[in-house]
């Protein structure tokens, strides 16, 4: 199985690790049962389909989707994952990889993939008994004022919003909700968390930090007015858009996933630090 994440790193070491990496759309064409023209020594690898800016084994970058849907069908993580792993000419070293679960389009971090149909539904197995301990890394906007919270909201989807979009429900349709949270470093007017994901709902961390009053930065679909995804959407943000996003993407970030690795029967502990990009937004935050 492979672990991807940005500069990862692993305790103890899993059998095989390799990160998410994506493809240009005009290099890397949707998977196909169909064999190849070309040969597999030919075919490019992803961080070279990429021109450097994913390299191989590395991180899973926030602006690529995991995989294709709606407009993004070729650039996305499982694509690349396929150029890297599957051997049309070899069915004895063909590997088709196998997300265990999924990141939003703009979170980074660490991204499991199973290498096997046997590994993927025993790590899938440990999310569904939700063994698998989820840590994530958030600046939220304003000061919060406790060090530590839980959110016990249920969730369920938007009544009155977009197809993906979800909201806090206390009718029928809600789902038990809960995340707990951890202030790491206060500025002026932002706020870097340590979020524990005790159940794991669709945008279960981005809900609840709304919910609060301290939506993530950068958040299009929850940190706004309701305009303002659909305008992400069309491309068609204004400046004043982006100055009330103040980052370019959703500040949230999978630091660290522990489970039991399918073949060791070890537990493993895969962390991805706290990414450049959001580093140098918070190195230029106001300290008070």
């Amino acid at each position: 199985m492979t672990a991807s994440s940005s500069s990862p790193t692993a305790r103890p070491a899993p059998t095989a690790a390799s990160p998410s990496a994506t493809s240009s759309p005009s290099s890397c064409p949707a998977p196909s049962a169909t064999r190849p023209s070309s040969p597999r020594r030919h075919r490019r690898r992803p961080a070279e389909a990429l021109r450097g800016r994913l390299p191989p084994r590395d991180r899973q970058a926030p602006d690529v989707p995991v995989h294709p849907a709606g407009r993004l069908l070729h650039h996305t993580v499982i694509t690349a994952l396929h150029r890297e792993y599957r051997d049309y000419e070899d069915e004895t070293r063909d590997v088709i990889p196998k997300l265990c679960h999924r990141l939003d389009l703009e979170t980074s971090g660490v991204l499991l993939v199973a290498k096997t149909q046997a590994a993927l539904v025993y790590v899938q197995a440990q999310f569904e008994r939700r063994t698998v301990k989820k840590e994530y890394l958030v600046l939220v906007h304003g000061r919060v004022a406790a060090d530590e919270g839980l959110v016990d909201l249920p969730l369920g989807p938007a009544l009155n919003g977009l197809a993906t979009q979800m909201a806090v429900r206390h009718d029928e349709a809600g789902q038990p909700s809960r995340t707990r949270w951890r202030a790491l470093r206060r500025w002026r007017d932002h706020s870097l968390l340590h979020i524990d994901l005790l159940t794991g709902r669709h945008h279960q961390i981005r809900v609840h930090m709304a919910a609060l009053g301290h939506p993530v930065v950068g958040d299009k679909m929850y940190g706004g007015e309701e305009g303002l995804f659909l305008r992400y959407a069309d491309r068609a943000l204004t400046d004043e858009d982006r100055a009330s996003l103040q980052h370019t993407r959703q500040a949230l970030h999978s630091h660290a996933v522990e489970f039991v690795h399918p073949v060791s029967r070890q537990s493993m502990r895969i962390e991805s630090p706290w990414p450049a990009d959001l580093q140098a937004f918070c190195a230029g935050l106001p300290a008070e």
